[in-house]
């Protein structure tokens, strides 16, 4: 999950690739920043978990950059 920031996309992506090299059944997800929302707008944390648990996530990797 990634919050917008520079370069953090590019760090999800590396780790992707990092990890499915090495657990190669493993299935990424790409969740938005929000629904609509900007990351600073997040209610609670519970709109994060709703968000990942209707993707089917087991785990949520969340991003920042600069």
């Amino acid at each position: 999950m990634w919050n917008g920031k520079k370069h953090g996309d590019v760090l999800l992506k590396r780790l992707a690739e990092g990890l499915g090299n090495k657990f190669e059944t493993m299935k990424f997800v790409e969740l938005p920043s929000g629904e609509g929302r900007a990351w600073s707008e997040y209610p609670d944390e519970e709109t994060i978990a709703v968000m990942a648990e209707r993707k089917g996530c087991d785990a949520v990797v969340g991003a920042i950059g600069d």
